[in-house]
Formats: C-alpha cells, sequence, structure tokens
C-alpha cells in the first residue's frame, strides 16, 4: 500500500491500496516507485496527482491526491490491465514496461524508469508518451530516479552507482561509484544530489550539484535506504529504512558558526564588559548572538551582543554587565 503523512510524521487518512486498479493490488519490487505530480502548485487540477510503480503488473497507476484511481500508464499494455483504463493509447514504444523509478517534472511531466529495457520513458500528464526516451550504456539496471529543477535527470542503477543527464538526455556524469546505491534524491532548492547507500559506513551520501562529495550521515541510524526523499521548503531528508520498516527523517544541515571569547575588560565592583569574535563559517550571516554568563559554568543569564547581527563576516562582539555581586566570581 501507499499511506500519506503530514509534514509532523502524522497519518493523513489516505492510504491507496490498489484495489480499486483493474489488476486489484499493487505487485511491488524493493526498487518500485512513487511520485507526486506537484507542478500546478494549487492552481491545476492534477496538483497533488500520486503515481505509483506497479512493477510485476507492468504499469504505472495514477490516483488524485485523496487516492481515487484515474487510470493506467501501461506503454504497450499486459495481461493485467484493462485498456479501457489507459490513461492514453500512446505507447512508450518498447514493449510493456516495468517502471522502477518515478520523477515528475515542473510542467506535470512524468518520467519513468523501465528497468526490463534500461531506459527512461518520458509521459506527459495525460499519459501520452512524448516521444523522449533515454537510452544509454550508461543506464544498466534503472531504479529510483530524480530530477533537479533545471531539468537534470539522476538515475540509480541499482546497487552499482548513479549516473546524471542534462535536460536534453546527455550523459553527463558518474555521480556516486564509491559504494552501493540504492536510491536518490534531489533538493529542489539547494541543487544537492543524496545518494542512499547499501553500506553500514555512510548510508547516505550528499553531493553539490557539481558532483563533489559534501556530507554523509546516517551511521547507524538507517539500513538499506531503498527510497529517499528531500523537503524542499525545509531540506530534511527522509529515508526509507527498509530494513526496520520505518521511515528515518534527517534535519537539514546546520552550521555552527565561529566563536570565540576574549578576556572580559572594565572590570569593576558591580560592571564588566565580556567580549568575543564571531564568524558565520561559511553559513550565511549570524542572526543572533548573545553572551551566556553566571557564577556557574552552568551560566544561566545572557546578555545581548553589541553591534546587533546580522553579521555577514567576522565580527568582534561585546556585553556590557551590571548588577554583578562584588567579591564573585563570574563564568562566560
Amino acid at each position: 500500500v501507499v499511506d500519506k503523512f503530514n509534514a509532523a510524521g502524522t497519518y493523513a487518512g489516505v492510504q491507496i491500496t490498489g484495489a480499486s486498479t483493474p489488476a486489484g493490488s499493487f505487485s511491488f519490487e524493493a526498487t518500485s516507485g512513487v511520485a507526486v505530480d506537484n507542478s500546478g502548485l494549487g492552481t491545476d487540477a492534477s496538483n497533488g496527482d500520486v503515481y505509483v510503480a506497479n512493477t510485476n503488473d507492468n504499469v504505472v497507476d495514477k490516483f488524485t491526491a485523496s487516492g481515487t484511481f484515474v487510470c493506467q500508464i501501461t506503454g504497450e499494455g499486459s495481461a493485467s490491465t484493462d485498456p479501457t483504463h489507459e490513461c492514453s493509447t500512446s505507447h512508450a514504444g518498447v514493449g510493456s514496461i516495468t517502471p522502477t523509478g518515478l520523477a515528475v517534472d515542473s510542467s506535470g511531466n512524468l518520467f519513468v524508469a523501465d528497468s526490463a529495457h534500461g531506459v527512461v520513458d518520458e509521459f506527459d500528464s495525460a499519459g501520452n508518451y512524448t516521444g523522449h526516451q533515454i537510452a544509454d550504456s550508461h543506464i544498466t539496471n534503472p531504479a529510483t530516479i530524480a530530477l533537479d529543477s533545471s531539468g537534470n535527470l539522476y538515475v540509480t542503477n541499482f546497487v552499482s552507482n548513479v549516473v546524471e543527464f542534462d535536460a536534453t538526455g546527455a550523459f553527463v556524469r558518474t555521480v556516486d561509484s564509491n559504494e552501493s546505491p540504492l536510491s536518490v534524491a534531489v533538493d529542489p532548492a539547494t541543487a544537492h544530489v543524496y545518494v542512499a547507500e547499501y553500506s553500514i559506513y555512510t548510508p547516505i551520501a550528499e553531493y553539490d550539484s557539481s558532483g563533489n562529495l559534501v556530507d554523509t550521515f546516517g551511521s547507524g541510524m538507517v539500513s538499506a535506504p531503498v527510497g529517499l526523499a528531500v523537503r524542499g521548503s525545509s531540506g530534511e531528508v527522509y529515508a526509507d529504512d527498509f530494513s526496520n520498516g520505518v521511515v528515518d527523517v534527517f534535519g537539514p544541515d546546520v552550521v555552527i558558526p565561529d566563536v570565540t571569547a576574549t578576556a572580559a575588560t572594565e572590570v569593576k565592583q558591580f560592571t564588566a564588559r565580556l567580549n568575543g569574535e564571531v564568524g558565520p563559517a561559511g553559513g550565511g550571516n549570524v542572526t543572533s548572538c548573545h553572551f551566556e554568563y553566571g557564577t556557574t559554568t552552568s551560566y544561566g543569564q545572557t546578555a545581548p551582543c553589541s553591534p546587533t547581527t546580522p553579521y555577514a563576516g567576522a565580527t568582534s562582539v561585546s556585553a556590557s554587565l551590571s548588577a554583578l555581586s562584588p567579591k564573585t566570581t563570574y563564568h562566560f
């Protein structure tokens, strides 16, 4: 089945079982994908439509956002398909498809990885084959796929590598060949590429849009992540923890500013001046700053930094304290 959850992880009341399809159920593989058409952004009737790769029935099933069955994309049909439910009679030209990875672009076009033929086919939002097919020797065993905002396509060759193609379908580069990739996703806000690998040491790798390794995470926390997705508005990464039957959520990168405390000055009976330096460490402007201080290393009191934020670069900061207790040691 396919279940819908809200951003907080609460079940949203929509479960798609496949019972309303001509086959009467889904027949999944580990690489069977799901994609959502968000191209309408609330203004188009197709916005929120759900595509499900019904792999072993050789079809892609289309549903509304509420889970109502709409039609099937068959490529050319199969024994389990009722032709009256085909989205279109426009065939993919490769016989019946064996769909695995799915992705929808900003125009609502659906890209389907066909593992039986080692190609990726493109269909429009009505289910018509557009005539665009990526058939390249670098596609060997396509599983999950992902698109960035420029139309670049990333294809996972299951437990082999991840390869990138530009919007025309031309091969660009191999992004990941270090481990055994299971799935791929793209952050629409940053164009960073995330690759889930069959490894207990570096299960998720992050690359920038040029293919440079940025980070790895999830070690000891996620196992066999065969599905991966990124929420563009928050940068949260969702990993299908196949071995444990859960979806793990990882927060976006947090850049810790460079902070240095220097000696206090103007120390008097009841007052003192705290000093330091704060820098953004390449993470964008520092938007808030304060000193913590107190009579123990647990601190307990704060004082705002001067000058006020934001800080675009390394900045000397200070805070003037008053009403201090005389003959008392303070920490900051």
